[in-house]
């Protein structure tokens, strides 16, 4: 009895401590703090679809470094062609923070990630679809896009602000527009900005050591993926000489992937699809 009333008690402070901190204001730390845009829920309908098992592994870190100056005189503009900027993910960390006078800071400059050379990143396409056969699953052609928005407050971003490429000349300081394979993140869209058009990424062979040896029973997934290597760049508004003083790296943005597959609706008999045909009442 003793014990099954303790186990009530305790269900009952965590459901109290569960419930209190959504309460909680916007400035409070902790608790669910909603986002402001909500929690969106969708809905669809495919017809008979080939099975798709879409998964792409995506680069989780995207940090760069302006080179500035001292140099009063040097009013030229901040690219990574000039060797102008670190990236693709290299951070500042400040270890010890100097003087009115500029004496005594020392800092360091930090890379994290799984890097390649030339500033490219990897993406991973594991996605397969079940072939005619219904059996047999073949590597899936996947396109990704990203679409990225400035994070907290400009304060928090040490005021930096992602905007399109035309935003980033010499009048632009601390301006930025990341780009893959040079399509820079320039079309507005869901309260970002995003590539005009995604990235193609090749299915990964299904038959990598033997018939289907590369489809996990389980999952469905391609066991060892089809990596595309992107090449990233930033850039970056303003005068050379304008970024003078040190900055620890801070969280300026957030890229949100979508990762798409198209179906052809030819291939299954002529299915009608919605607005041209009405959509389903109940």
């Amino acid at each position: 009895m003793k014990k099954r009333l303790t186990t009530a008690l305790l269900a009952s402070a965590m459901a109290a401590s569960m419930v209190i901190p959504a309460m909680a204001g916007p400035n409070d730390l902790g608790g669910a703090v909603p986002s402001s845009s909500g929690t969106e829920v969708w809905a669809g309908i495919v017809i008979e679809d080939m099975d798709a098992k879409i998964k792409v592994e995506v680069p989780t870190l995207f940090a760069f470094v302006v080179r500035g100056t001292t140099d009063l005189s040097d009013t030229g503009t901040v690219t990574s062609a000039a060797g102008d900027i670190y990236l693709p993910n290299v951070k500042v960390k400040v270890i010890n923070e100097s003087d009115n006078s500029g004496n005594g800071g020392v800092y360091e400059l930090q890379t994290e990630g799984n890097l390649v050379e030339d500033g490219k990143l990897p993406f991973t396409n594991y996605s397969t679809y079940t072939d005619d056969d219904g059996a047999t699953r073949k590597g899936l052609e996947v396109t990704i896009n990203g679409n990225i928005k400035n994070e907290g407050t400009l304060e928090s971003r040490n005021n930096w602000t992602h905007t399109t490429s035309t935003n980033t000349g010499l009048n632009d300081f601390k301006n930025y527009n990341v780009s893959i394979d040079s399509n820079p993140f320039d079309t507005a869209a869901n309260g970002g900005l995003q590539m005009a058009n995604g990235i193609a990424l090749t299915g990964p062979d299904t038959d990598l050591g033997g018939s289907q040896a590369n489809v996990d029973v389980n999952s469905k997934y391609a066991t060892v993926g089809e990596t595309y290597y992107a090449q990233f760049d930033v850039s970056v508004g303003g005068k050379k000489n304008e970024y003078k003083q040190v900055e620890e790296s801070a969280k300026v943005g957030t890229i949100v992937w979508t990762i798409s597959a198209e179906i052809n609706g030819d291939d299954l008999g002529g299915v009608i699809t919605a607005p041209e045909a009405p959509y389903l009442p109940y």
